[in-house]
């Protein structure tokens, strides 16, 4: 292929043999952005409606400046690399990747790309299809947002529970509060039930706080006397009169410190940046914390009573016991897994010597029993590994991650992610360890691959179906012209076979075309019940073929938004799967229900169920366990789903399978 030219600012004449608009007209109902470019000069000779709308640019906009209008610039989205990959797919090497782009107004976001060289007649193109994945990379950046946001959460718990001085204390929870939210500008008030008034114990660094506040005037006062975390553009909300020179907008937020219920302080944070703003996320992480280390602070302030000697030996038992008690308090308030092991004198882990609620509860077992057992007991034995290579690990580095499973009391298997931590406990070494669920993480992983898998086909479905449909329609054609002439009479046996196994496979194409992802959809109010209702004497009559039964179990439910003909097809689709799952005498239930803020369609068959081992490829088109099957008809129930914004889960047992398809209620 000849070298790629320098691209031009303007767009080349393009003679009408070699491309007519009306060949691009099938991608214009599609819901990707597709450009096609001129490969030689990199300049857009035409585009969809979709890409126009996308970008925010007009067809002679786009034509005019071309795709490095579109790149933010910012490494590695620079139209360098974004002139490499157009160069490389026009050399004949199919690109696809995720790229962060612009808009006409300068608004970023996500598309995943796709370029390819195509040929129209002598001519050579890069046909660039870009999908709007903004939606999925947001969910999973929140997701890895709160998993970091927890385990710094936990990490600085577990930072400030062994501070038992208390003016250390309160250092360290500036600090450590800063860390979370990544500003060192912090203040913590304390009320003072003497003088009524909020005492300043740590001031802001680079800030001029009042030493003291009245309950009620400014963002401390009002946090104080509300109990409620609040958030302010303005410093002055806050800073003395003496300040109210500084007429500074900084983003400030402050949170109650309670002890009980009752409010003992207030704990702020601020950024100089006057283009900064506290989410709301960032303000309940807070909020956390410090429920958190009123905890500690109040556990500090009753070993300080006892340090400076207490007048009776029953009130020194009774603070260390208070003491212990919000220890335990604070403990059991981690929400995750959470346990200290002793490390033995050969460095294995030792028995397991306190556990909070979360990790009896999640676990199975009464903290007794879980006392009887070493961190090893509860990981299954395949993922054990070398405990002692582990702690020799933990030794040389004082903390370590990992991805395992725990094994609970009824021998079910929770994957976790574990931080453990190097302690030492009356000089002895132990382990703490803190693990969290994430069940939903991995489903989440799971299903967000799986519908990139679907998605993908349904594209192709999109951008090649027809292109396979019209040559069959063809042949077909000539095949029944020739059937009908006299001199093929002996050959026309063959020519009906022939005729009967195209209309199969365009049977399988029309299929195939029901999986594309933008495919349009004409959602109305409507009820499940009624579907379901007209479709059961048709299912029947299939049913009895095979001596089976198709019973119905409806409930009062609400209309949902839906494409009635598609929902025909999906509860077909369901029906028939069930039903060619059961052995004769068997019975399939319908069943519709409301739950959760969300109508259910239920299909259940009694068949033998989904082996494990084949339960993630459940919708995975092309897969199929039957016979004669093509693997297209819950690939389509899926795609069907995700256009209504619905998701299909099932349940499996030896006892049979039950397909729920979870519809969501509009917000009235």
């Amino acid at each position: 292929m000849e070298k790629m030219k320098k691209i031009s600012p303007v767009a080349p004449s393009v003679p009408r043999p070699f491309f007519n608009p009306s060949d691009f007209a099938v991608f214009a109902q599609t819901n990707e952005a597709i450009f096609l470019h001129h490969s030689h000069t990199g300049v857009v000779v035409t585009l969809n409606e979709k890409a126009c709308e996308m970008f925010g640019y007009t067809h002679e906009e786009a034509r005019r400046l071309g795709m490095v209008a579109m790149t933010p610039g910012e490494y590695p989205y620079t139209a360098e690399e974004a002139l490499r990959r157009f160069r490389e797919a026009a050399a004949g090497a199919p690109q696809m990747f995720e790229w962060k782009t612009k808009n006409k107004a300068g608004h970023e976001f996500w598309v995943e790309g796709y370029l390819k060289a195509v040929a129209i007649g002598d001519h050579d193109f890069v046909l660039a299809i870009f999908r709007d994945i903004t939606r999925r990379k947001l969910s999973e950046q929140r997701l890895l947002l709160d998993h970091g946001s927890l385990a710094l959460l936990q990490e600085t718990i577990l930072a400030v529970m062994g501070k038992l001085d208390e003016s250390d204390l309160l250092v360290a929870m500036v600090h450590r509060a800063g860390s979370l939210l990544g500003t060192p500008h912090g203040f913590i008030y304390l009320f003072n039930e003497t003088s009524g008034l909020l005492e300043l114990k740590v001031p802001a660094v680079g800030g001029r706080l009042s030493p003291t506040v009245e309950p009620g005037d400014g963002l401390a006062g009002k946090v104080w006397k509300t109990g409620e975390p609040a958030v302010s553009q303005s410093r002055q909300v806050f800073m003395t009169d003496a300040a109210e020179d500084e007429d500074m907008e900084v983003a400030t937020v402050a949170v109650p410190l309670k002890r009980g219920t009752k409010p003992a302080g207030v704990l702020g944070l601020y950024s100089p940046d006057e283009e900064y703003h506290f989410r709301e996320d960032e303000v309940l992480l807070l909020a956390k914390f410090a429920d958190m280390a009123a905890v500690a602070l109040a556990n500090a302030a009753e070993h300080t009573a006892v340090r400076r000697g207490l007048s009776t030996s029953k009130a020194a038992e009774a603070a260390l016991r208070l003491s212990e008690e919000r220890y335990r308090m604070l403990f059991n308030s981690i929400h995750d897994i959470l346990f200290i092991a002793e490390i033995t004198s050969d460095g294995l882990p030792g028995l397991i010597v306190d556990a909070n609620e979360t990790a009896c509860h999640r676990l199975g077992y009464n903290r007794e029993e879980l006392l009887e057992r070493t961190p090893t007991d509860i990981v299954p034995i395949e993922l054990r590994g070398d405990s002692r290579e582990k702690i020799e690990l933990l030794y040389a580095q004082k903390h370590i991650s990992l991805e395992s499973a725990y094994l609970t009391s009824s021998n079910t298997t929770i994957p976790v992610e574990v931080d453990t931590h190097l302690v030492y406990l009356d000089e002895r070494p132990c382990m703490v360890s803190i693990a969290r669920d994430i069940s939903e993480r991995k489903r989440v992983e799971k299903e967000m691959a799986r519908l990139d898998r679907l998605n993908l086909i349904g594209s192709m479905a999109a951008g090649i179906g027809h292109e396979i449909r019209n040559p069959l329609t063809t042949v077909r054609g000539f095949l029944q012209m020739m059937s009908a002439k006299d001199h093929f009479a002996d050959h026309r046996n063959h020519f009906d076979l022939m005729i009967n196994e195209l209309d199969r496979a365009n049977a399988i194409i029309t299929e195939f075309l029901s999986l594309a992802k933008n495919k349009a959809v004409d959602l109305k109010e409507g009820s499940l019940n009624t579907i379901v209702t007209m479709l059961l004497p048709l299912l029947e009559a299939g049913a009895i073929l095979y001596n089976k039964a198709v019973k119905t179990d409806l409930a009062e439910i609400p209309e949902v938004p839906l494409d009635e003909k598609e929902i025909r097809q999906l509860v077909v689709n369901l029906a028939r799967n069930g039903l060619d799952a059961m052995p004769p005498g068997g019975t399939l239930t319908i069943r519709t229900s409301c739950r959760d803020d969300q109508v259910v369609l239920s299909v259940q068959d009694q068949g033998k169920g989904i082996a494990p081992d084949i339960a993630d490829m459940v919708g995975t088109p092309f897969f199929t366990t039957k016979e004669y099957g093509v693997g297209l008809g819950l690939a389509v129930c899926y795609s069907i789903a995700a256009r209504h914004g619905a998701t299909i889960t099932f349940d499996s047992g030896t006892g049979g399978t039950t397909f729920s398809v979870h519809f969501p209620l509009r917000n009235k």
